[in-house]
């Protein structure tokens, strides 16, 4: 069963009123974008634009399965020396982690779609959403593990940010 956003289109307003407050994107782009994911990613080219930044995308992923393969299990389970049908951690089996879950699957949607890039940047998991350190160190540990290519994870304060540092 789906769960959908609560006024999600109070909620998509109240991000065309943010980022028209922040001046980030004009009033032509903000009245072309459809959905607020469409927002997020002008919003995103306008912030990278504003650091002369040449960079392609945001891109949007869409997979047709939520859940992670036999074999991404099996290497986070042999990484972090958990057993997916046995571990307990705050009485729950990690195999019912939703966030673990999603998070082993975005691992494999970002090896298979960033492979021939020279440099991935990724929104690093929030580090309480996990019950041991353990765990989180392992997502993160699945989202960098890659021979083709730098990775950089990128954690914030919840708000929308672009900081870099010059010498």
């Amino acid at each position: 069963k789906k769960q959908q956003r609560p006024n999600s289109s109070f909620l998509d307003f109240q991000e065309i009123a943010r980022i028209s407050q922040q001046g980030i994107l004009d009033d032509a782009v903000l009245q072309t974008v459809e959905d607020s994911t469409e927002l997020w990613k002008e919003e995103l080219k306008a912030l990278m634009a504003k650091f002369r930044l040449n960079i392609l995308g945001p891109f949007t992923v869409k997979s047709g399965r939520s859940d992670p393969t036999k074999e991404t299990i099996a290497k986070f389970c042999k990484l972090t020396r958990y057993d997916w049908d046995k571990t307990q951690l705050n009485g729950k089996a990690i195999k019912e982690n939703l966030k673990l879950v999603r998070w082993l699957r975005v691992s494999e949607l970002i090896h298979a779609y960033s492979r021939h890039q020279k440099c991935t940047m990724i929104t690093a998991p929030f580090p309480l959403s996990f019950p041991s350190s353990t765990m989180y160190m392992g997502v993160c540990d699945m989202l960098t593990q890659n021979s083709y290519n730098a990775t950089i994870l990128i954690r914030g304060n919840g708000q929308n940010c672009l900081t870099f540092y010059s010498e």
